[in-house]
C-alpha cells in the first residue's frame, strides 16, 4: 500500500485557482477497495488529510503537511427505476458536467439548471451545489460513503445529509469519504425556467426542451463566468447572504437597484456580487488578485498567487462590504489548513 504514496507532490494544477500548493503525502484511488489500507496508512501515521476531487472549491495552503487523498472513482449507471423515476449511481470522480450532460441526453431529468457547474459529483452534496433555482439536494437520495474512522462504508440517506445553503452533514464529518451518490431523476422533465436570466434567455422559446434548457445555462454562465481552463478562479468566491426580511426591505429602502430573492416569510436572500459590484470593484485588481471584470463575485488569479494573497484580497472586500451596508460575507470555497 505504502508505495503508492507519493511524496512532495504539486497541486497548482490539480485546483481551478491554480494556487501555489504542495502535497507531502499524496495518493489517487480509482478502487474503492484501496479505502482501508488508506484508512490504516492515515491511523499509523497519525496525518490529516483532505479529499481532493476536481479542486473547484478549495483554498489550497503553499504546503499541506498531511495527506491528499485523490478521488479518481468513475462510472454511472440506472439501479432502479419506476413509472416515473429512475434512481441513477453516479461515483465520485465523475466529472459534474459531464454527467450533467449523460442524464441530460438519456432521459434522465432535473439536473439541467446545474449545467457547466465546475468539479465532481463526490463534491456535489458536499457543497450542496446550486445554480437557477435549483439545488443537488432536491435530486438526491442517497450518498455512499467510507467513513475513515470506523473503517466500514455507509449509506447516508437524504434526510440524514442535513442540507441547508451551500452545506451538509460533510462539511462536518471530515471523515467521511464520498465514494457515490444516488440521484433520483425524472423519466418526464418538470423544467425550472423561473429564474430571471433563464426566463430571459428561453423568451420566444416554446416547448422548451431539457437539452435547450441545458445549452440556455451554459450560455448563461459563459457569459458571466470565466473559464478556469483559462482563468484560474473557483467561481463565486462569496455566499449570497440570506437576512431577515427587516433587514433585507431597510437595505432596499437604501439601494432600489438591490437585487433579493425571497426564501420564506422570515428570510431572503441578496446578491452578494451586486454589493461588490456597487462598490466599483468589479474587475480591480491588487497585484496578483482581482474581481472578474464580468462577475464582481468571481476572484482571479493572475499570476501565482497563494492562499493568502486570495485570502487578503477576499477580507479586503468583506470589510468593505461590512462598512458600507453592514452585512457580512462568508467565503464559499473551503479553506484547507496546513494540517
Amino acid at each position: 500500500m505504502y508505495n503508492i504514496i507519493q511524496k512532495n507532490q504539486s497541486l497548482c494544477h490539480l485546483n481551478t485557482l491554480r494556487l501555489k500548493s504542495l502535497a507531502v503525502n499524496y495518493v489517487e484511488f480509482s478502487d474503492i477497495n484501496l479505502l482501508p489500507s488508506i484508512s490504516k496508512y492515515i491511523k499509523e501515521h497519525k496525518c490529516q488529510f483532505f479529499v481532493l476531487g476536481g479542486g473547484s472549491n478549495i483554498l489550497l495552503p503553499e504546503v499541506y503537511n498531511g495527506l491528499v487523498i485523490h478521488c479518481k472513482l468513475e462510472g454511472v449507471a440506472c439501479i432502479s427505476q419506476n413509472n416515473t423515476s429512475m434512481l441513477v449511481r453516479a461515483m465520485a470522480g465523475e466529472q459534474w458536467d459531464k454527467f450533467v450532460e449523460y442524464t441530460t441526453l438519456h432521459g434522465f431529468f432535473g439536473l439541467e439548471n446545474l449545467s457547466l457547474i465546475p468539479g465532481t459529483v463526490g463534491a456535489a452534496p458536499i457543497q450542496n451545489i446550486g445554480a437557477y433555482g435549483v439545488e443537488v439536494c432536491d435530486f438526491i437520495e442517497y450518498v455512499e460513503v467510507y467513513d475513515v474512522l470506523e473503517k466500514q462504508f455507509k449509506i447516508i440517506k437524504k434526510k440524514d445529509c442535513h442540507f441547508q445553503y451551500r452545506n451538509s452533514i460533510f462539511k462536518k464529518m471530515p471523515n467521511l469519504i464520498v465514494v457515490a451518490v444516488v440521484f433520483q431523476l425524472l423519466k418526464e422533465p418538470i423544467l425550472n425556467l423561473e429564474y430571471v436570466d433563464v426566463a430571459k434567455c428561453m423568451t420566444g422559446v416554446t416547448n422548451v426542451t431539457p437539452v435547450e434548457l441545458r445549452n440556455c445555462v451554459i450560455k448563461i454562465r459563459q457569459a458571466k463566468l470565466p473559464d478556469p481552463a483559462i482563468i484560474a478562479n473557483v467561481g463565486s468566491f462569496f455566499h449570497n447572504p440570506i437576512l431577515t426580511n427587516g433587514i433585507v426591505n431597510k437595505l432596499k429602502s437604501n439601494y432600489n437597484n438591490l437585487p433579493v430573492f425571497r426564501v420564506d416569510d422570515n428570510y431572503s436572500k441578496i446578491s452578494a456580487g451586486w454589493l461588490i459590484d456597487n462598490l466599483g470593484l468589479k474587475g480591480y485588481r491588487e497585484n496578483k488578485v482581482g474581481t472578474y471584470e464580468k462577475q464582481a463575485l468571481v476572484l482571479v488569479n493572475y499570476s501565482d498567487a497563494t492562499q493568502t494573497d486570495i485570502l487578503d484580497f477576499a477580507n479586503m472586500i468583506k470589510n468593505k462590504v461590512k462598512q458600507k451596508y453592514d452585512v457580512e460575507l462568508n467565503i464559499e470555497p473551503i479553506i484547507i489548513e496546513k494540517g
